[in-house]
């Protein structure tokens, strides 16, 4: 049998249906050292759409330049939409879990501005959708 010149990916995706497409690549981003950079800049090279999903987005020096890249990107007339993994952006701060939010004004302040910034990707048009493993997807139009 003569050795196949595809790769395990193309073979793979033909067992799958044919996903694979030609000029397709892998990076594998170690760390926010990598990952934040790249992120950022396949935002800004986007043409028709970004879509991204999210454990959290938090207003800080991490989630603060993607909500900018976000709404930049909407205000560009791409079609954005991201997913928030909902039990996450209520119940944990910074990588932090919290039970207690209410009591400590030092939370309570980070989850206000963190509350604001998806509230202003909402108002920039951005499609915020909601995960919860209760509730799965749904958008919330309410204030929040």
């Amino acid at each position: 049998m003569a050795p196949s010149s595809s790769t395990w990916l193309q073979e793979r995706s033909k067992a799958l249906g044919g996903l694979h497409s030609v000029g397709n690549k892998i990076d594998l981003l170690v760390d926010g050292v990598q990952f934040i950079p790249a992120m950022l800049a396949m935002i800004e090279q986007a043409k028709h759409q970004v879509g991204y999903q999210f454990f959290g987005i938090e207003a800080d020096e991490g989630g603060t330049p993607f909500a900018q890249a976000l709404a930049s990107a909407k205000q560009k007339n791409l079609q954005v939409k991201i997913i928030l993994d909902w039990v996450e952006m209520k119940l944990q701060t910074n990588g932090k879990w919290f039970a207690s939010a209410f009591l400590d004004p030092a939370i309570r302040a980070e989850r206000k501005e963190t509350w604001k910034l998806v509230h202003n990707l909402r108002q920039e048009g951005v499609d915020v959708l909601k995960y919860s493993w209760k509730h799965g997807f749904h958008r919330n139009t309410a204030n929040l």
